[in-house]
């Protein structure tokens, strides 16, 4: 079987439902602005710490080559004068002086093929500095001769710097996140406290208009004036719909009434009248019903019009005794259904406690009503069922079953069956969905091979 839901929430829920969105989503902006600026501080911070390191990379690169190069001048110089330097007996005065004097300053001395194949340059550069690890570097020369030169070294100062660089950016980093953090739950609270100012007053009813909001010049107050001139249109449409209902019922109530009057008078008439063939007394009375029972519909309808116009909270919710309700409604629909050659039926699965609910008595009564028309009108033959359930009631009929197209458009207004689209005004079934939603309560459609049902679940047990 396939269901369409109409979803429905009455407006005695909606202040609980605008509670608990707000509790679901009340911080949802204060949130995000938060977020926001710690991802902007992360952000600012990755981008400041990888320019800084650059920077001290290429700076403290610059100062360590400044610094070995000279040294390693000084130390091809005097490898060079010692290879150059003999003695009388034509020996080398001291082939390793260059490696003497590296060692006594602290570094190490490589030429040509003792030079590691880490240490070799990688660029035509004449220097190139390479570093092997944290303060460890090295620093190669090629001559003009082709001879390669390279010194390796510690240099710590540097190293230390970096480290106390490192420490101040690690603290100046965290220090700007937490005042991000700070600054966004500042700047979020000063935001959405007034947009849930505003919700709390257009929730309580207040009137938008008598709200600080609409003096500000910025775009909260743009918001807010905007608010209190749909509020004041929306009160002016409501009053003017209220008023113009209310009349109608009042101005058409009497003339109602004299007609039926006219008619039960007529009936009676009627009835004691002598002369008139039976077959046409008959005909004469038959119509005189139906002229009875226009009437009472048309003032029920007035009375269902009148109780529409008002605001839900100011309906009367009362116990409604659900098994009246619908034996008075089953006996009224009966004589139709048989003279249609249609079964109704009446089935009680709720047990043998009275179903006693919280709602208004003409809005139940006129949904019943709808339901059961739009049930024997549109059902050609076989059955309507009413099952009175624990927690709703169920109308079924026999009528051909509705696709999802139909069951989505049932309940909109002058929407007709498909199965006699000419028959009808379409407004049976929008009437009890408006019913439904003032005394919260739902209301769905279903179709399976067997026919269609409409399914009411009461709000409130009492």
């Amino acid at each position: 079987m396939s269901r369409i839901d109409v979803p429905l929430h009455g407006w005695a829920d909606l202040p609980e439902l605008l509670h608990a969105e707000e509790a679901e989503n009340g911080g949802s902006i204060r949130r995000r602005v938060v977020v926001a600026f710690f991802l902007l501080a992360l952000l600012c911070g990755g981008i400041f710490g990888g320019v800084l390191y650059a920077v001290y990379d290429a700076v403290s690169s610059r100062l360590v080559q400044w610094h070995m190069e000279p040294v390693l001048r000084m130390l091809i110089a005097s490898e060079q004068d010692a290879r150059q330097f003999s003695g009388p007996d034509g020996a080398e005065h001291d082939a390793h002086f260059g490696d003497k004097l590296a060692s006594a300053m602290g570094v190490r001395l490589y030429k040509d093929a003792d030079v590691p194949l880490p240490y070799r340059p990688y660029t035509p550069e004449r220097y190139q500095l390479t570093r092997i690890a944290g303060d460890h570097y090295a620093l190669s020369f090629a001559t003009d001769d082709a001879d390669l030169y390279v010194i390796e070294g510690r240099i710590e100062d540097f190293e230390q710097a970096g480290a106390i660089m490192g420490r101040v950016f690690g603290v100046f980093s965290l220090f700007c996140v937490v005042l991000s953090l700070a600054f966004g739950a500042v700047l979020s609270r000063q935001l959405t406290s007034p947009l849930l100012a505003l919700a709390r007053r257009v929730r309580e009813g207040e009137p938008v208009s008598a709200s600080p909001l609409c003096r500000r010049k910025d775009e909260l107050g743009f918001l807010a004036r905007a608010f209190a001139r749909r509020e004041a249109e929306l009160s002016d449409y409501l009053a003017r719909e209220q008023a113009f209902t209310g009349d109608v019922s009042h101005e058409l109530r009497t003339p109602l009434t004299v007609l039926r009057s006219g008619v039960e008078i007529l009936e009676d008439f009627t009835r004691d009248a002598e002369g008139i063939p039976p077959a046409r007394k008959r005909a004469i009375l038959s119509t005189l019903e139906r002229m009875q029972r226009t009437g009472r519909d048309m003032a029920e309808t007035l009375g269902t019009m009148l109780v529409l116009a008002r605001r839900p909270d100011r309906l009367e919710i009362r116990d409604l005794d659900m098994d009246e309700l619908l034996a008075a409604q089953l006996d009224f629909w009966r004589p139709m259904a048989e003279r249609k050659g249609l079964e109704l039926i009446f089935v009680r699965t709720a047990g043998e406690d009275v179903v006693s609910v919280a709602g208004n008595a003409e809005l139940s009564a006129m949904m019943v009503k709808n339901l059961l028309e739009n049930a024997v009108r549109y059902t050609v033959s076989g059955y309507v069922r009413v099952e009175l359930e624990e927690n709703g009631l169920c109308v079924r009929n026999s009528a051909p079953p509705l696709d999802e197209e139909a069951r989505r458009r049932i309940f909109e207004r002058g929407e007709r069956g498909p199965s006699d689209p000419s028959s009808g005004s379409g407004l049976g079934l929008s009437l009890a969905l408006r019913a439904c939603k003032h005394m919260g309560w739902s209301i769905s459609c279903e179709s399976d091979s067997e026919g269609n049902a409409f399914r009411v679940g009461f709000g409130r047990r009492r």
